[in-house]
């Protein structure tokens, strides 16, 4: 029986089931169910009117934008959602207050809302899960960080917004441990290097204009405290390397005018015109406590160096100090009797510095209050105020001069006035550099040593696109001169070129004639010399002729004789000897003259040759002179002309080379715009990748999420029908017992019957015994045997009688059980013929919810292969932005942006 009942539950249930799988795939949101549910549990509270908490629940948009304990809704996750926690009584104050929860239904309705990615209307797409801050350190570091100065990696040059004219400075800061300055301007901070003034970068603060910028101790974050004045305020924290917006928290009706992170950054610290300072967690944004003893607009407020303390001051001149963690007040510092316009903390957190609109610096020792310095420092009142990282004391005031102070309150240095009121002032330690800003705008920057001014500052940089039209600009001017000036050194260095050419040629002209002169002068001394030589030979040669002729005309003579002798004495072989050594004598003596006379042709033609050669020589030696003359008066001039060319194409081309260097520093600067327009416009693409990316995620989630269910229903389908088809086998098996037991039972009260019908006969035939016996013992009382008959027959007609009471007993017995037997057998053939009849619409509702199974399979599947693909298409753009940036000049070394 209890399977029966439990088996009907079932298929009573299985409609239902069903139908509400029909409507599975219907989106849950705002508009269809959660407004509903807020117009009867929550409109009476937080409505437009009186918004409770500062929340509204009528609409959309102010539920989304959260309350004074901040979001109240985290698309994705239900868990972390503040309103689901306290609706579903996680959290105090639970909601509906002093109420049990509302029905369950409705808490599901509204966590599946959550979890769905808080869609607005069926129209609407999931809104991506929001990751949580995870800022808050392990510990309080009070010296500097380890690791290289918190600068960013590479941000966005162009302004979210660029006026006409420049507006009054509300908000700078410095970072503690780099060259990072912080600008306030209207909805956006701008950041610069103090070192070279260049732009580093410019964060969006859409919320409004910044009336308070701090960095964190280890100068890692970026706190900006702002908004709308009489409309809404919030605090906005980013990463200083990345630029990434990390923690947002308050919701002010107005401007926030006074913020702080602590030094462990755990917690945000604000305050305002509404008088409170609220203290939220960075890890979750919920509101931790709040301070309500200001009695005027809260205007200034620090956390202690340490962490330990925070100080407040307001309109009305009123400064405390808080225990940071509980909010329990710790000191009242009593004194000033204007506005408190600054808090600083010294490094060493056992100081405070106070500046008020009395124009006076109050310094204020924590461990009892006791006012240790008061210093009048502005006439018409102090602006700002704020501690160095050496001890020193910085401060503006109504007087427009902004001044560094030592702790005794003796002013080491007043730097120029500006032009208007002083309202804020920073002091880079990095740099050493004194930063102030007015009321008209302008922002100068100063050394602290020798208060000389090294620039300015805006909070209203011209755009991206102005640069580079400008840079264009240059660019064209700077090509048009460029150009001029080449073509003026070309010509000078041309005209310098013609000259040391002609200097070149009047030089070798000289050198050529020089050379020839000495070679000249060289030969005619050679060739005189051997004049004189040849001259002394042909004398020696004539002379020798002469001694030779001398000789030989007798020898002729005597050998004409001795040969006319030898003819008449042919046979006297003495005379033929005789006559042999005449001749001899006489060819020697011929060839010896003959010799000297041919010495003295050739030296005679040789000599007159060589006086020949020694005119010519003398002449070139004339001639060479007077060209040397000419040269050298020619390269006396060239050489005068030479070193004012040189000067004049030297200066040229130190132009020309000045001009094609500021031309390729223009076509660079033009190059590094375009290239920083890129960036940002690959930066826009990222961020919208990113958003779809984060889109898709949730999508892929949410239909992760369906699938997962669906999966489970099916399960559950599934698991039913196995249910239904062994009740339906357990059934049939009652059924077949069930007729075997109506068939043993059918049988029984058919043995039985025949029992009753053996004994009814039975006891009739003993009565008749029993009458008869009775009849004849009434005729013959006495007889003995007749008594003993009569007692026999009744006891057996007893006897009788007892069975057939007992075998009408069984027989009765046999028919109740027989119709207990035919009531089983028709109560489990109903039982199996509902099972049997509600098995198919079981299995109806499994075959419906597989087929949604797959369908979800396909829309997950689907789903994640378009989130894939979206991160996909993100890390392609950061990948080409990751290349852009090593296109862009390091921004360190940027020129000054004014």
């Amino acid at each position: 029986m209890r399977f029966t009942l439990c088996s009907l539950i079932v298929l009573l249930i299985a409609p239902n089931v069903f139908a509400a799988d029909d409507k599975k795939d219907e989106k849950v949101t705002f508009d269809d169910h959660v407004k509903p549910i807020f117009r009867q549990h929550c409109f009476n509270c937080h409505n437009t009117d009186r918004k409770v908490a500062g929340l509204d629940l009528t609409s959309y948009i102010s539920m989304m934008q959260g309350g004074s304990s901040g979001t109240a809704v985290e698309p994705g996750d239900s868990s972390s959602s503040y309103l689901f926690m306290l609706v579903n009584h996680d959290s105090e104050p639970t909601m509906p207050p002093n109420q049990e929860k509302i029905a369950a239904a409705k808490i599901d309705t509204l966590r599946k809302w959550i979890d769905g990615g808080a869609l607005e209307n069926s129209g609407s797409k999931p809104i991506a899960r929001k990751k949580k801050a995870e800022v808050a350190l392990m510990s309080v570091s009070i010296g500097k960080p380890d690791g290289p100065p918190p600068m960013p990696k590479k941000l966005v040059l162009d302004p979210i917004v660029h006026t006409k004219n420049t507006t009054a400075v509300t908000a700078l800061a410095t970072n503690p441990w780099s060259t990072l300055v912080a600008v306030g301007g209207p909805k956006q901070v701008v950041l610069y290097d103090a070192n070279s003034l260049g732009l580093v970068g410019v964060l969006a603060f859409p919320e409004g204009e910044p009336k308070v910028l701090k960095f964190s101790r280890n100068g890692g974050l970026l706190l900006a405290g702002g908004g709308k004045g009489s409309y809404s305020g919030k605090v906005v924290v980013w990463n200083v390397r990345t630029g990434e917006r990390v923690i947002e928290v308050g919701d002010e009706l107005d401007s926030v005018l006074a913020a702080d992170i602590s030094a462990d950054q755990s917690m945000v610290a604000l305050g305002g015109p509404q008088r409170v300072v609220r203290v939220y967690s960075t890890q979750d944004g919920e509101l931790k406590y709040e301070l309500k003893k200001h009695t005027d607009w809260v205007t200034s407020l620090a956390f202690s160096p340490d962490g330990v303390l925070l100080a407040t001051g307001d309109r009305n001149g009123g400064v405390f100090a808080w225990e940071a963690m509980t909010g329990r007040e710790y000191l009242s510092l009593t004194g000033h009797k204007g506005c408190i316009t600054g808090i600083s903390w010294r490094p060493d957190s056992n100081i405070v510095a106070s500046g008020s609109e009395d124009g006076q610096i109050r310094l204020w020792e924590v461990m009892d209050g006791k006012n240790t310095k008061t210093w009048t420092a502005h006439g018409g009142g102090v602006q700002s105020v704020e501690f160095c990282r050496d001890g020193k004391i910085v401060s503006a005031g109504r007087d427009k001069v902004a001044k560094l102070w030592d702790q005794n309150g003796k002013q080491l240095r007043a730097f120029p006035a500006f032009s208007d009121i002083a309202l804020s002032v920073t002091y880079s330690d990095d740099a050493k550099r004194v930063i102030a800003g007015d009321w008209t705008g302008q922002i100068k920057v100063w050394t602290a040593e020798d208060g000389k001014e090294v620039g300015e500052l805006t909070a209203n940089p011209p755009t991206l696109e102005q640069r580079l039209q400008a840079a264009q600009s240059a660019l064209g001017s700077q090509k048009t001169e460029a150009e001029k000036l080449e073509a003026t050194a070309k010509a000078a260095e041309a005209e310098l070129a013609k000259v040391k050419a002609a200097l070149a040629a009047a030089q070798k002209t000289a050198t050529d004639s020089q050379a020839k002169i000495d070679a000249s002068t060289k030969t005619a001394k050679d060739l005189k010399a051997a004049v004189a030589t040849m001259k002394q030979q042909i004398d020696a040669a004539n002379k020798s002729a002469t001694d030779l002729q001398a000789v030989a005309g007798p020898l002729s003579e005597s050998f004409a004789k001795a040969q006319e002798a030898a003819k008449k004495a042919p046979e006297d072989k003495e005379l033929a000897t005789v006559l042999g050594s005449v001749k001899a004598q006489l060819d020697k003596k011929n060839a010896a003259m003959a010799a000297a006379k041919k010495v003295v042709t050739e030296k005679t033609a040789a000599m007159q040759k060589a006086t020949a050669d020694e005119a010519a020589a003398t002449k070139t030696i004339q001639e060479a002179t007077a060209a040397l003359a000419k040269a050298k008066q020619s390269v006396e001039q060239l050489t005068k002309q030479v070193q004012p060319l040189s000067k004049k194409a030297q200066e040229a081309r130190n132009a020309a080379n000045a001009a094609a260097k500021a031309l390729a520093d223009a076509n660079s600067e033009v190059t590094r715009w375009q290239t920083e327009i890129q960036f940002r416009d690959e930066q826009v693409k990222l961020s919208e990748a990113k958003d779809k990316a984060a889109e898709a995620m949730a999508v892929s989630d949410q239909a992760a999420t369906e699938l997962k269910q669906v999966q489970t229903e099916l399960a559950t389908a599934q698991q039913k029908v196995a249910e239904i088809q062994k009740a339906i086998a357990a059934s049939e098996s009652k059924v077949a017992a069930a007729k075997k037991a109506v068939g043993d039972s059918t049988a029984a009260v058919a043995k039985t019957k025949g029992a009753v019908d053996q004994m009814t006969e039975l006891v009739k035939s003993t009565q008749t015994t029993v009458s008869a016996a009775t009849e004849s013992l009434k005729k013959a009382p006495e007889d003995a045997g007749l008594k003993d008959l009569l007692a026999k027959a009744n006891a057996v007609h007893e006897a009788k009688k007892q069975g057939l009471a007992a075998a009408t007993k069984q027989a009765a017995q046999a028919t109740d059980a027989l119709k207990k037997a035919q009531a089983q057998l028709a109560a489990v053939e109903t039982e199996l013929k509902t099972l049997m009849a509600n098995l198919p619409e079981m299995e109806k509702v499994a075959k419906a919810m597989t087929e949604k199974a797959q369908a979800a399979q396909t829309k997950a599947a689907t789903a994640k292969t378009a989130a894939d693909q979206a991160e996909t298409t993100v890390q392609a753009l950061q990948k080409k932005i990751d290349e852009l940036i090593k296109k862009v000049a390091p921004q360190s070394e940027v020129a000054s942006a004014k």
